[in-house]
């Protein structure tokens, strides 16, 4: 059962957004007009979590990155009239960001990236560890480099695991979700916090460095991900 969680302290907002909701279908949604009213617990429970950044009482974007200390993987949608904040949000790891002022693009495109990642979710490797086979998730994946003939793997857990194939067969396999950024590594988008000259910045607090030709093709793709 999917559980959704609005807080905006406008409630003309937050009644459109319940509306398009329930439009898809989504019967559990509860609205809230300050993340002072919103308990961890519910948060824990939240299939997403529509935020807006700017609020009288916090900003949306500093209370995402306490959510992250607790669940980096929970998904956030924030939402504003102020587009400006699109790339700022990136230290944040939002799952998509919706213009109030092109809310019903943007809504649609949110809904339909949340569907292909629930899709997404059910992709994964076995690989065989210690004797047994293991499960390993492409949402899982923080980023991947070449180590000697096969993939290191770094995990959103902190794990990491040899994946015995090659990086450009492991690139071919992955979605658009995923970018090479160097000839030895392949990032995952979700966990990309910023970019900085020649470096990405990822989740794990890691910076990764970027070809220089490819760093345009990065940028962009980074870009269009987060754009939908």
């Amino acid at each position: 059962m999917f559980m959704m969680i609005i807080i905006d302290d406008d409630p003309k907002m937050s009644e459109k957004l319940k509306h398009a909701l329930e439009a898809h279908h989504i019967k559990s949604i509860f609205t809230f007009t300050s993340t002072k009213n919103c308990s961890p617990e519910l948060i824990s429970k939240a299939s997403l979590i529509f935020l807006d950044i700017e609020m009288p009482d916090d900003n949306g974007m500093e209370f995402a990155k306490r959510i992250r200390k607790n669940d980096a993987d929970k998904k956030i949608i924030f939402i504003s009239s102020h587009e400006q904040y699109v790339f700022d949000s990136f230290a944040a790891q939002p799952f998509y960001f919706i213009r109030k002022t092109d809310f019903e693009n943007d809504f649609a495109k949110a809904m339909q990236m949340y569907r292909d990642d629930l899709k997404r979710n059910k992709k994964f490797f076995l690989v065989k560890q210690e004797g047994k086979l293991k499960k390993i998730e492409y949402s899982s994946i923080m980023y991947a480099e070449k180590y000697k003939n096969n993939v290191l793997l770094y995990l959103n857990d902190g794990s990491q695991i040899i994946l015995s194939k090659s990086l450009k067969t492991l690139m071919d396999e992955l979605d658009d979700g995923f970018v090479l950024i160097n000839r030895s590594v392949i990032v995952n988008l979700y966990y990309l916090t910023k970019i900085e000259d020649i470096y990405v910045n990822m989740a794990d607090g890691n910076r990764l460095e970027i070809s220089r030709r490819k760093r345009s093709h990065v940028t962009e793709t980074l870009h269009k991900y987060v754009r939908g």
